[in-house]
Order: structure tokens, then sequence, then C-alpha cells
């Protein structure tokens, strides 16, 4: 069976569904800033979960689908390898989603610290952060072309329901208030650190171990009381726009991004063509990707 393709506006603010539907639409990816479609800044993409997840949180423990102990890796190839040997005959996209970026799969977040499931050798510290990896089974999406201004729905086969209860949801939304006058407490990192690290990443260049080091400082701000993570990447998304922006929920946990460039882009052969799998911001901060399988890549940061 083909994936369903609709036509569908996209003259509606998607944020509104992440803010009122987290469950449901539990992120977005989007270009927002005026890029040509030719730098790959060109589509908004927000997925539809299914309520599946695998998750490896900050004590590496592995929840969710063919969790064992090998680790958070080898669970989504093996969850991955289960669905597509379950049902081979929804493989390839139909003509009609040839061209769209993303025709199901998943929404992940892959924190640093995973990268010891690929290089044993690396002592990493543990993760500040209450997840270390996130794989939220997306089936479904809503996706905006920013360059003709069109709307698509696609489903992969038996999940065409999400999208009637989709275009419902959007029937009735209504706008979210927008927030003002929070007043944050910032603290940044001490500059000496940044500095020594600098020097750091020269020495490792110098002997040939890294060509190129990728350095940040970190800045952390408090608010004086709750605040919704949507209304955060809003005045994000107004004050630095980002071809490469995104927002993610689970839970409590809440990752925003703005990213100026993309760092990977892999594309992997399928019966019908290729297939734009995913893409990986560029920066240190922490992003999510829309993704289906492909080659892992290795990389090693310092």
């Amino acid at each position: 069976m083909a994936r369903t393709v609709r036509s569908f506006s996209a003259e509606f603010e998607p944020l509104d569904l992440v803010e009122q539907f987290p469950e449901v639409y539990p992120g977005l990816l989007e270009s927002g800033s005026a890029l040509p479609a030719s730098s790959g800044a060109r589509y908004d993409i927000l997925p539809f979960a299914s309520g599946e997840h695998l998750v490896l949180n900050a004590g590496r423990r592995l929840i969710g689908p063919h969790a064992g102990d090998q680790g958070f890796l080898r669970a989504l190839e093996d969850w991955w390898t289960s669905l597509r040997t379950g049902d081979a005959s929804a493989n390839g996209s139909s003509t009609a989603a040839a061209h769209l970026p993303f025709t199901g799969g998943w929404l992940l977040y892959l924190g640093y610290e995973l990268a010891g499931e690929i290089e044993s050798r690396l002592a990493l510290p543990p993760s500040s952060d209450p997840i270390v990896a996130l794989a939220l089974r997306t089936p479904a999406a809503w996706l905006r072309d920013r360059a003709t201004g069109e709307g698509w729905l696609i489903a992969e086969p038996g999940c065409e329901a999400m999208l009637d209860d989709f275009e419902q949801r959007v029937k009735h939304l209504r706008a979210v208030a927008p927030v003002h006058g929070a007043v944050y407490q910032i603290d940044e990192e001490d500059p000496s650190k940044f500095l020594a690290a600098v020097r750091r990443a020269l020495e490792y260049t110098a002997a040939g171990d890294v060509y190129q080091t990728n350095l940040s400082r970190q800045w952390q701000a408090t608010a004086p009381r709750p605040l919704s993570p949507v209304a955060i990447y809003k005045r994000l998304r107004s004050t630095n726009p980002s071809p490469f922006a995104a927002i993610l929920r689970h839970e409590d946990f809440a990752l925003l991004s703005s990213s100026p460039e993309r760092l990977v882009q892999m594309r992997v052969p399928l019966r019908n063509g290729w297939c734009r799998c995913g893409k990986v911001p560029f920066q240190r901060v922490r992003s999510p990707v829309l993704g289906r399988a492909a080659p892992r890549p290795r990389m090693m940061r310092r």
C-alpha cells in the first residue's frame, strides 16, 4: 500500500498545535528565515506522534520498543527493521510523495552523550539533561513548502485517521495568547573555561587528532515562574529567525533550536528513488532530527 498524501492549507500557526496537543504534535522543524530554496531551508515539518517512543534517560535506563542491553541505537535499528519487514509493501513512496522531505518515520533527539555507544573508548561526563536520546514514532506529518506556499499531509498506510484528526483540530484551533514581560536571570559560563578549551583545541589540531572543533559557551537563563516552551520558542523565532529552527517536547523535557546552517544531510536509496532522510543543525545546542533509516555518520568531537 502506498502512503496517503493530501493537499492542505498552510495558513495556520502549527505552534498552537504543539502548545495545545503536545502528546500528538511533539515538535516542529521549520525554516524561519528568508533563504533561497537551493539552500535546503524550504520546508516546515510538523510530525504526528503515535504515542510509541523509545527513550534513554540520564540514568542510562532504556525504555520502549525493543529495549534491551545493547543500547539505544541497536534498539532503534531493531524497531525500524521490524516495521520494515512487517509491511514490506509500504517501504516505497508514492509518486505524490516523491518530492516531500519526510514521508513517515521518527522524530529523533540524540544527545552528545550517545556518542559513547558508537565510540566505546570515549570517557564522557553524564548528561545534565533528563534524556540522553529519544525516538518518537511519527507515521504522519504536515509539511509546508515555503517556496510555493503549498501545504501537504502525509501518512503511512493504516495511519490515515491521524490526518482526519489533524484536520478537525485545525478547524477548531484557537490562537494561543502571547506571553509578555518575562524577565530572566542570566548566568554566563566562566570565560576562562572557554579560553582553555580553545587552547586545547589548537593543541589537538596541531597534533593531527582533529581537523575541526566546535566550541561554545553555556548560558543559563532562569525565569521567575514556569513558562511555556512554545512561548519561549516564539520569542526566539521572532528575535533570531533561523533557516533550521526546531522545538521538541516530551513530557517535562523541552528542546529549542535556532541553527543557522545544516551540518549533514543524508540520502538513502529506496525503490522509488532517493529519500532525503535527515537534517542535523550545525551547533553545539542539542537539536532534534527527523529521520528514517540511514548509514550512521561517525564523528568525534572534543
